[in-house]
């Protein structure tokens, strides 16, 4: 990796050589590099390997030592990997063979040189031997006959391969070894102007480095509508629900790209209530498992649950999402029901000291006991019968539950269909545990309840830029759904209303739920949606941003404003958002050059939807008050 490279994802170059791009990165360590172990397969975003591979969505990582001394061999079996020595067999170790392929202590001057100036091996790679030493990822150890891609073992010193440009050449042949010792816990912090690295992009079935644990049933944002907040809690009932999906379908929301129906808390009682003091077998099966409540959705009689109602919704070419309590239903407890397939009860498999503070409908699980995991089993073997696609599952992470949180996860097997999972609330999810949230569920709150309110915007900001690196790959950061449009104002005026939020805000709201790409799930009533707000939900350019977008960052900011900006992958467009947090007007100029194009590029707003033409060096413009500018970025046409 060149100075110009380390330099682009961090910022800085930490190279004793430094001042020249075309120069190997040296004096890096392995922690800065890499880290140390990744729990649940996901990069730490704050090392140079895990933003490259957060910005970039590909599984880099540092070469095994059997991947990098094949790649520096590229077939030659000698000493040097020359392919024109010894009819494609490498060289001999002389410092006569090594000089055309590498610096070291014999024609180096005592410093690194620019990557590329020597010959490169037969596929193409240069500097293999010489120049930096590089940094590998497994751990020294022996190998005891042929193996094919061998790692090495779990303790150790790291290994090091190449020579350095101080080295002489027997130090700098393919098969040369060198090593460093680990540091004590995550401090392998060890620097020195001789060692750089290289990277290698492994493929995502075998990759150390793999972002995912696993295909993700939600490989962009998931988007949809929030029934209950149209109509509050346990206030909407099946014909409700239809008459919301055929208008999603008719007014271009489902076309869009909104294809979740999620019915949120209290589908089975009667109360628009969390705490109801009523926890009686009515509510659920003979399993303890609750079902939906007949006089609100008639077609469950006869055991059918909500399958009538997801075979409707999928029959407009949309899914169906419901919210639930983590643990198991307090009704069940009372009456110590079994667990389905099991000869456990439900008292033998009860927390009943953990509890949930806002609601008296659950209790959790204690997940030591075998119980409790079959009967979260059960649960999801139930919603996979009645066709559910989505699961917000409530009080789950914050306070994180982190048995429960893998207990759902490997519950979702017997589902037979998938299921996406998504944790809530986010007044305080764990930024620590982000690995542990990517491999257990795809969508996962990182901010409380949002309701019209600027104050609700503006906590947003700091949780959206924290979370961005965590933020793709089939796994979302989510920001709660979108208070716009005519719903239910279920925190002070406790009836149906019209967002309090300004255009301008809702416009800035949007804005950040697309560029850091959030969820997208509206609570505005479909059937009664004013103009404003369904183009807001449509713009194509937005919603682009939130599926498409990588390398999602705010990179600029201060009390006024905050600069993002996103990369469409695999394309040269950026996106760039201007929000303006005070509630005047401001005069912003953004330097065309911070944001990849220093030769200027064609700008677009994104909310007017006006071609604002080509841009050759710096972009001004003014910000309404709790406003944003949102532009597409391209090249310049030739």
């Amino acid at each position: 990796m060149t100075q110009k490279q380390w330099s682009l994802v961090m910022g800085s170059d930490p190279s004793w050589f430094s001042g020249n791009p075309k120069r190997p990165v040296e004096n890096v360590s392995w922690n800065e590099i890499r880290g140390g172990t990744w729990p649940g397969g996901v990069p730490d975003a704050s090392r140079f390997i895990g933003k490259l591979c957060v910005g970039s969505s590909q599984p880099f990582d540092l070469p095994t030592e059997a991947q990098w001394e094949y790649a520096c061999r590229a077939g030659t079996i000698r000493a040097f990997n020359d392919q024109t020595k010894n009819k494609g067999e490498g060289a001999d170790c002389t410092d006569a063979n090594l000089d055309p392929l590498g610096w070291y202590e014999s024609n180096s001057g005592r410093r690194t040189h620019d990557v590329g100036e020597k010959q490169a091996n037969a596929w193409g790679l240069y500097d293999m031997h010489g120049n930096v030493s590089q940094w590998c990822l497994d751990l020294l150890g022996n190998y005891s006959g042929d193996a094919t891609d061998p790692v090495g073992p779990a303790t150790g010193s790291r290994v090091i391969r190449g020579g350095y440009w101080s080295y002489d050449a027997i130090g700098c042949r393919s098969a040369a070894r060198n090593f460093e010792a680990v540091g004590p816990g995550d401090r392998d912090t060890t620097r020195y102007n001789v060692l750089g690295f290289r990277l290698v992009l492994n493929s995502p079935s075998r990759s150390r480095a793999k972002p995912d644990a696993g295909a993700s049933p939600a490989d962009t944002p998931p988007m949809g509508w929030n029934t209950s907040g149209s109509y509050n809690l346990a206030g909407e009932n099946e014909d409700m629900i239809k008459r919301g999906v055929d208008a999603m379908v008719e007014k271009g929301l489902k076309a869009a790209g909104y294809g979740y129906v999620l019915i949120d808390y209290g589908w089975y009682q009667k109360e628009s209530s969390t705490k109801t003091g009523a926890n009686g077998v009515d509510r659920c099966d003979a399993y303890g498992r609750l079902v939906p409540y007949l006089k609100r959705f008639p077609s469950a009689t006869d055991g059918r649950g909500f399958k009538p109602l997801a075979g409707y919704i999928h029959g407009k070419g949309m899914k169906l999402g419901l919210h639930i309590m983590r643990g198991i239903y307090r009704g069940a407890y009372d009456a110590n029901l079994p667990v389905k397939g099991t000869t456990f009860r439900a008292r033998e498999i009860t927390d009943k000291g953990s509890v949930c503070g806002w609601s008296d409908l659950t209790y959790g699980l204690n997940m030591s006991h075998p119980g409790a995991q079959a009967y979260l089993d059960s649960l999801l073997e139930l919603y996979g019968e009645w066709g559910v696609d989505f699961l917000k599952i409530d009080d789950l992470i914050s306070p994180y539950h982190e048995a429960e949180v893998e207990g759902y996860r490997k519950a979702t097997v017997h589902a037979g269909r998938p299921i996406v999972i998504s944790g809530s609330p986010g007044d305080n999810t764990p930024l620590g545990l982000a690995a542990h949230l990517r491999a257990n569920m795809e969508m996962f709150r990182v901010t409380k309840d949002q309701w019209d309110r600027w104050s609700d915007i503006l906590v947003q900001f700091e949780r959206a830029r924290q979370w961005a690196p965590y933020c793709g790959q089939g796994h979302w950061a989510d920001l709660d759904a979108l208070p716009f449009g005519k719903f239910f104002d279920q925190v002070t005026a406790h009836k149906a209303i019209q967002t309090r939020l300004s255009q301008d805000e809702i416009r800035t709201d949007m804005t950040l739920h697309c560029i850091a790409r959030s969820p997208l799930v509206f609570y505005a009533d479909p059937t009664c949606m004013d103009d404003f707000t369904r183009e807001i939900l449509t713009n194509p350019d937005a919603l682009d941003a939130d599926r498409n977008g990588s390398a999602q960052r705010q990179f600029a900011g201060d009390a006024g404003v905050r600069r993002w900006i996103s990369v469409k992958a695999g394309t040269a467009t950026r996106y760039l958002a201007l929000f303006n947090l005070t509630d005047k007007p401001l005069a912003v100029e953004q330097p065309l050059a911070d944001v990849g194009f220093p030769d200027g590029c064609e700008i677009r707003d994104i909310w007017s939807r006006r071609k604002m033409g080509f841009v050759a060096k710096t972009y001004a413009t003014t910000i309404a008050g709790h406003g944003v500018g949102f532009y597409r970025l391209d090249p310049k046409r030739r």
